[in-house]
C-alpha cells in the first residue's frame, strides 16, 4: 500500500510542476529523460550494492537568458512531494540524498546526448555558455501551503562542502505558493494588461540593445529572489503604456518599500508610467501613512502608485 501512495504522490508532484512550469512559461519541457551516469561508484545510492548506471530528471526546459549575454539557460528538475507527511524539521538524510540525486545527474548531464541535443536544438542562436541549473522541487501536500522548508536549512553548509556547484534551487511550499499567487493577482487587479517578467540591464547583459525588458518566459533566478518583477503592458502596438509591478514576500516597510519604489524608477524610468507594489501583509488602515512617507521621499503620487495586499482578505475591502 504505501508503494502505490509514493507512486501516486509522485505522479501528482510531476503533474503539478508540469502545470507549474506552463505558468511561469516553461513550456514544452521535455519530461522523464535518462541517460547514463559516467561515475558510477562516486554517484552509488548510499542503500545501492552496485555502482549507478543511470541517472534521470523529471523535467528539463532551456532557454536563451535575458539577464546574460550569450547565455543558455539549462534547467534540471528533479520533483519530491508527499501527500501523508510535513516537511522535517531539519535537512535530514532523506532530503540529502535528494540534493544528491539531481546534483549527481547534473554533473553527468554534461557527458549526455541530451547535451549534444541541446545543442541541436538551439543551433543557430547566438550562445557561448550553457549554464546546467538544478531545481529540487519539494514540496508537501501535507504541510501548509506557505510552508518554509528553506529557512529550516538555511544554515546548513551540506551542499557548499559536498559538491561543486555553481548554482542551484530548492523550491518549497512557500515559494511554490508565492509564485502561483503572484501571478493569480495581476490577472485579477490587472485583467487588462498581458503579463511579462522583467529582465533589466545589468554588466552582464548590457551590450544585447534587441532584447525588451520584458519576457513572457521567468528567469530561473526569481527561484531565489523573495521578490518578483514584472512589466504590464496595455495597449495596441505603437500605442503601448507599461506599468512596472513588484511582488514581494518581503515585510512591509518604509525601507522595504522606499528601495522597492527606487529600484522601480531606476530601471523603468524611460518606459513605465505608473507602478504597482504588492505585499502578503498590507492593509492600508495600517499602512496608509507609511505608504504616503515613501511617495513623498521619491516625489511620487498615489495617481502614478498601487500598493496593495498580494493575497487580499476582508480587511483588504477597505483599502480601494
Amino acid at each position: 500500500m504505501s508503494g502505490e501512495k509514493s507512486k501516486s504522490s509522485g505522479e501528482t508532484g510531476e503533474y503539478i510542476i508540469n502545470k507549474f512550469f506552463n505558468i511561469v512559461g516553461w513550456k514544452n519541457a521535455n519530461p522523464n529523460i535518462n541517460y547514463s551516469c559516467f561515475k558510477g561508484e562516486q554517484h552509488k545510492r548510499k542503500e545501492a550494492e552496485k555502482n549507478r548506471t543511470v541517472h534521470g530528471v523529471d523535467a528539463q526546459y532551456a532557454y536563451l537568458s535575458g539577464l546574460e549575454s550569450d547565455m543558455l539557460i539549462n534547467i534540471l528538475a528533479s520533483v519530491k512531494h508527499t501527500k501523508n507527511s510535513c516537511y522535517p524539521l531539519s535537512l535530514n538524510s532523506l532530503v540529502k540524498s535528494h540534493i544528491k540525486d539531481i546534483l549527481d545527474s547534473e554533473k553527468c548531464f554534461q557527458l549526455s546526448s541530451h547535451r549534444k541535443q541541446l545543442m541541436t536544438q538551439f543551433s543557430g542562436q547566438r550562445f557561448t555558455k550553457v549554464r546546467n541549473v538544478p531545481v529540487l522541487f519539494y514540496f508537501s501536500s501535507e504541510d501548509a501551503t506557505d510552508a518554509d522548508y528553506i529557512s529550516r536549512i538555511s544554515n546548513s553548509r551540506y551542499v557548499h562542502q559536498s559538491f561543486e556547484i555553481e548554482e542551484f534551487y530548492i523550491v518549497d511550499n512557500r515559494k511554490l505558493t508565492f509564485i502561483l499567487d503572484s501571478i493569480e493577482c495581476l490577472n485579477t487587479k490587472y485583467p487588462d494588461h498581458e503579463i511579462y517578467f522583467h529582465q533589466g540591464t545589468s554588466s552582464l547583459n548590457h551590450m544585447d540593445y534587441d532584447k525588451p525588458a520584458y519576457t513572457k518566459i521567468m528567469p530561473v533566478e526569481y527561484l531565489g529572489s523573495p521578490f518578483i518583477n514584472f512589466l504590464l503592458k496595455k495597449g495596441n502596438i505603437g500605442e503601448e503604456t507599461f506599468t512596472f509591478v513588484t511582488l514581494t514576500q518581503d515585510e512591509v516597510s518604509d525601507e522595504s518599500l522606499s528601495n522597492y519604489i527606487f529600484i522601480a524608477k531606476e530601471r523603468t524610468a524611460k518606459i513605465a508610467s505608473s507602478y504597482g507594489f504588492g505585499f502578503y501583509g498590507y492593509f492600508k488602515d495600517d499602512h496608509e501613512t507609511l505608504v504616503n512617507s515613501a511617495l513623498n521621499k521619491h516625489n511620487l503620487t498615489q495617481d502614478s502608485v498601487r500598493v496593495f495586499n498580494l493575497k487580499p482578505n476582508f480587511r483588504n475591502l477597505n483599502d480601494e
